[in-house]
């Protein structure tokens, strides 16, 4: 329980940075295809665009992957 608790514990913190780094990278992808009129992307795209609002609501993780991306954006 103890080791388990530690590799938590290590690896949490860059886990949750890369899956709030997938969700930027997955709205990136949906909105491509819609922009793209593939079938049902608007409607899909609309519903992950809820699910994003939720989650950069919810969580500092999402916040800072936004933060980051905002940033790289402006160093270019």
């Amino acid at each position: 329980a103890n080791a388990i608790g530690k590799f938590v514990k290590e690896y949490y913190d860059a886990s949750m940075m890369l899956v709030a780094g997938l969700e930027i990278a997955l709205w990136f992808r949906l909105l491509m295809s819609a922009l793209t009129f593939s079938k049902g992307s608007w409607v899909l795209l609309l519903f992950y665009l809820v699910f994003l609002r939720a989650r950069f609501h919810q969580s500092p993780f999402v916040q800072n992957a936004f933060q980051q991306a905002a940033a790289r954006i402006d160093q270019q």
